[in-house]
């Protein structure tokens, strides 16, 4: 009942939202109109039909060398992807390896009934997070294999709590397999929900495989070369303004010792839009700025200057740019929390972000390890490039901790796949 009631509070919440004109609110709500109909128009089940849900961008990365694994070994099998929230479907809304993509329904007895009766899966994989109790219900009465990708509970997850273990212990029961990140998710799941350690696998994240993916692909950008050539380079990836705050701050600092003869800054912001990028303009006022889609007519006179910020305003290459930093900074521990830090340590990169990181647990392993740090003030981003550049046998120690890390925690794809597949093949 009281999930009901939550569930009902949050819809009104975004219908008021929606009406005072948030934008993904209205996405939110605009997605889901005629739901049912767009399903049975444009999605035609097989026998063999692979659900896959994920909240947002974050969950879709862990999912993705999944789904493409599983497209490339099973080309016949039906994908469907499902995003609950506009930043992800919004992103990857025409992403070629998936059949059909939509937004999850909002969670009931009717809406999980329809849907799942209308798609027919053979199989069901929620990633991470993903809890919905009347989907993963349904599945379970309609004895559909229904798989947790990705489980992380540590310590203080909400899904621990006291007040809401039963309800819990109900979600979990409905999942065939549960693939979980580490040993202590495991111990949590088991010691607190009582689940069955049998239909736990410790399997990774298989994020570690898709950045590991990315790394490997060749990618060519003379022009962006040729701006870079000779210059010490700071990457930093999906800033907010307290990320942009900090290292401008941290930039003033460093012209004022007259630090590094040719330097440049390459921000990335969380969202590209117009209000993003006039931010880092104005934080960065008192420096030549260039957008990256302006390099063509302007590479052989900025590349010339002491001092440069290039503003990234196209989406989609972040993980790819990362290679191009001598140091690297991801942004969102001032915040919401730190981004995936995995984009930037997989090529060998000493990372930094702000405080809130807790919640990453590679975040925690890499600077438990030595290949990363954390940032309160800019002072501290200042004094961890001059450690990059008069320390350059440290900074190639952390540097290969970084990649070695990451190396050695792929393999979660296979893991998965190998029981999707029992499912697939009978």
């Amino acid at each position: 009942m009281l999930y009901r009631v939550a569930l009902s509070v949050y819809y009104f919440l975004i219908i008021i939202a929606a009406f005072l004109k948030n934008k993904k609110a209205q996405k939110w709500i605009e997605g889901r109109k005629n739901w049912k109909q767009k399903l049975s128009n444009h999605f035609k089940p097989t026998s063999c039909c692979c659900w896959v849900h994920c909240a947002s961008l974050g969950e879709f990365e862990q999912a993705r060398p999944i789904i493409e694994s599983l497209k490339s070994k099973f080309p016949s099998v039906q994908i469907l992807l499902t995003f609950f929230s506009p930043s992800g479907y919004e992103v990857r809304k025409d992403y070629p390896f998936a059949d059909y993509i939509a937004y999850l329904p909002l969670d009931s007895p009717t809406n999980a009934n329809y849907f799942i009766q209308t798609i027919q899966p053979a199989v069901a994989l929620f990633i991470k997070y993903e809890y919905w109790y009347y989907y993963l219900k349904t599945l379970r009465q309609k004895k559909i294999p229904c798989f947790l990708v990705a489980a992380i509970a540590h310590k203080k997850s909400l899904i621990l709590h006291p007040l809401l273990r039963s309800f819990y212990q109900a979600i979990f029961r409905c999942y065939t397999c549960i693939f979980a990140q580490d040993e202590q998710t495991t111990q949590n799941l088991h010691s607190t929900l009582q689940v069955d350690k049998g239909k736990i696998i410790i399997s990774g994240d298989p994020r570690f495989d898709r950045v590991a993916a990315v790394a490997s692909q060749r990618l060519e950008l003379p022009e962006l070369e040729r701006l870079l050539k000779d210059r010490w380079v700071l990457v930093a990836g999906s800033t907010w303004n307290k990320d942009v705050f900090i290292l401008s701050k941290a930039l003033k600092l460093l012209t004022r010792d007259q630090f590094l003869p040719a330097l440049s800054f390459i921000l990335v912001p969380h969202e590209v839009n117009s209000s993003n990028i006039d931010y880092i303009k104005y934080c960065f006022r008192f420096f030549p700025v260039l957008r990256y889609s302006e390099i063509g007519g302007k590479t052989e006179e900025h590349s010339k200057l002491p001092i440069l910020i290039l503003i990234v305003d196209k989406i989609g290459f972040l993980s790819k740019l990362y290679r191009w930093g001598n140091l690297c900074y991801v942004g969102g521990g001032f915040g919401v929390g730190v981004h995936n830090v995995l984009e930037a340590a997989v090529y060998g990169k000493r990372v930094l972000w702000g405080p809130n990181f807790q919640k990453s647990r590679e975040a925690k392993d890499l600077i438990s390890l030595g290949a990363a740090a954390c940032v309160f003030k800019p002072m501290q981003v200042v004094e961890e490039i001059k450690m990059a550049c008069n320390n350059p046998g440290l900074l190639e120690k952390s540097q290969k901790i970084a990649k070695d890390y990451c190396l050695q925690n792929q393999g979660a794809t296979l893991i998965v796949l190998g029981e999707v597949e029992k499912v697939l093949v009978n």
